[in-house]
């Protein structure tokens, strides 16, 4: 063989090298693994770094596959960066704005050892992949360019990985231009940024996030395997934000057990940290329905390979994830479980199969609970239960004035933030709900002014929970604890106690409480006084008929609608 000659299978073999990492069991091992990002920080766009040395003994076997397993949180959004198609990924010719990252490898030719340099692209997926990756790896000799080498491997997730994106590179060439290759070193560089955005994301979680990998090779049986991983920091940094929505499903009137329907919806902005249980409580004017409860999905029927009946159906669910090109949507079954009380099974379908356990809790309302959410991005979750399942049912009328009710959410973020908030469930079928309604009188006796205003919640609306009134100019009114014992207000009938009333200059506030709430508030606040212009105004029965005062106080209810209203009043 001439130098020339072997000089040149040289640097094909380092440029083979530079996709094809280590091999099987006890010919081939792995004697490095390491995931190394650029940053630590939680959620932080690092350049990630997959580094993997192998040995070989002897050296006559070759790799056959690798497969990489990142994990669970670590992810690679794939609209970040263009996708180049196969012919284009063939020719050499991707898109600058499809690349995610380089490589080098290492490997041995005829005894000696060269380094390759390569591209990573992002390629067009096949048929239901959520994403694809592809590495061109161009060798030279000197100022000689050398054959190209192409690789390229689906991008998976799924329960199998613990929901850890996985790439599997198999049927390696072993040989190049004829001559043998052994690669020593695979070094992989995925970018944080790329052309439109970040690319690479770091879990959302801050204890141990383990990579594992494993290659097997042509001649030896079994595998080896390696592990390597990092702890991600600064889990305080991250926001959590997320939104609760929902709507019910029902009609007009008060019947026992008048089945509803309800629809929630958790709304989780992009760049915060990821969802890890939710904890979804009905309001109590919801029940659930017992008698339903036998139409279970049985334990064996949840192990068969057809799963769950459609008898045992109760709703739907859906997702929407940046890793995957289209919504997955799912059904929800109602599922025995071995404590008793059935729990909700969603189980999606396509893209990404995922089953997920909904625990149900019925001693105070209706609460379920999702636990142990994967550390996947979602932009949002929706879950649908049948009005025509009859799971949920109601006595009440939630269509009369102050009939809308709250639905109460717990949340938890990987990075363990808590976050408790609320959401109206307005009720399809009620008709467009209406705005509260107000009025207000005052009149004035040997210069003293006595005001009554009386409020009522909207048809379909919430209870009234807050409100606040302002005197109009013109108009004192006594401060402090004299000025609190000049005012009287009742909730639904009930008087409501002065420690839930703020009097500051001439504004009144009223909250009634989380808890709180009522059709109706009544008012009646005395002691006011007319200012001296005003007073002229009242004097004079000539000014007096056409005097007007304008009130505009805001009220809100329990589902957190704030309503503004503007009261004309002629003075008595």
């Amino acid at each position: 063989m001439t130098l020339r000659r072997a000089a040149r299978a040289l640097a094909l073999g380092a440029a083979v090298a530079a996709i094809f990492p280590a091999a099987a069991s006890a010919a081939v091992s792995i004697t490095s693994f390491t995931v190394t990002p650029s940053t630590t920080q939680a959620g932080g766009h690092p350049n990630l770094v997959v580094d993997t040395s192998l040995a070989s003994n002897p050296d006559t076997d070759d790799v056959k596959s690798l497969n990489v397993v990142l994990p669970q949180g670590l992810v690679g959004d794939p609209r970040s960066a263009a996708r180049c198609s196969q012919s284009s990924f063939t020719a050499d010719a991707c898109p600058a704005d499809s690349k995610v990252g380089i490589t080098t490898v290492t490997a041995t030719v005829l005894g000696s050892s060269m380094d390759s340099a390569g591209d990573v692209y992002s390629l067009a997926p096949l048929g239901s992949e959520p994403a694809r990756l592809g590495i061109v790896v161009r060798p030279t000799l000197g100022p000689m360019p050398l054959d190209k080498i192409f690789l390229q491997s689906p991008v998976t997730t799924g329960p199998d990985t613990n929901f850890g994106l996985s790439t599997t590179f198999d049927n390696l060439p072993r040989k190049v231009s004829g001559f043998d290759i052994r690669t020593d070193r695979l070094k992989l560089t995925l970018f944080g940024q790329v052309a439109h955005g970040p690319f690479i994301s770091n879990p959302t979680y801050c204890h141990s996030a383990i990579a594992n990998t494993t290659i097997t090779s042509y001649d030896a049986p079994g595998s080896s395997s390696a592990s390597g991983g990092f702890t991600p920091t600064g889990c305080g940094l991250l926001a959590f934000a997320p939104q609760l929505q929902g709507s019910i499903v029902t009609t007009a009137g008060a019947t026992p057990s008048k089945p509803v329907g309800v629809q929630t919806t958790i709304v989780l902005p992009a760049g915060q940290a990821n969802l890890r249980t939710a904890v979804v409580s009905l309001p109590k004017t919801l029940s659930s329905n017992t008698a339903v409860l036998s139409k279970a999905c049985t334990l064996e029927q949840q192990a068969s390979a057809g799963g769950c009946p459609d008898s045992s159906r109760v709703g739907s669910a859906r997702t929407v994830s940046p890793l995957l090109a289209a919504p997955l949507d799912g059904k929800v079954f109602l599922a025995a479980t071995t404590t008793g009380l059935p729990k909700l099974l969603v189980v999606f379908t396509g893209a990404l199969a995922l089953k997920l356990d909904g625990n149900v809790d019925i001693s105070n309302g209706v609460a379920t609970t999702f636990d142990g959410l994967p550390d996947v991005p979602l932009s949002r979750f929706d879950l649908t239960l049948d009005r025509s399942s009859s799971l949920l049912t109601t006595d009440s009328d939630l269509c009369r004035p102050g009939g809308a009710v709250v639905a109460a959410a717990t949340l938890t973020a990987q990075s363990g933030r808590v976050l408790n908030i609320n959401a109206p469930l307005p009720s399809s079928g009620c008709g467009r709900a209406s705005k509260p309604k107000g009025s207000a009188s005052l009149s004035f006796r040997r210069g003293a002014g006595t005001l009554r205003a009386s409020f009522a919640a909207g048809r379909g609306a919430g209870l009234l929970r807050k409100l606040r009134l302002g005197l109009p100019s013109g108009v004192t009114a006594l401060g402090g604890g004299r000025g609190l014992a000049r005012i009287a207000l009742t909730a639904g009938g009930r008087s409501v106690a002065k420690r839930l009333l703020k009097l500051r200059g001439r504004t009144l506030a009223v909250d009634l409480g989380r808890r709180g709430g009522a059709t109706t508030l009544n008012l009646r606040w005395t002691g006011l006084t007319p200012g001296a212009s005003l007073a002229r105004r009242l004097a004079s029965a000539r000014t007096r008929r056409g005097l007007r005062l304008t009130f505009v106080p805001r009220v809100t209810d329990t589902a957190g609608r704030s309503t503004t209203l503007r009261l004309s009043v002629r003075p008595g």
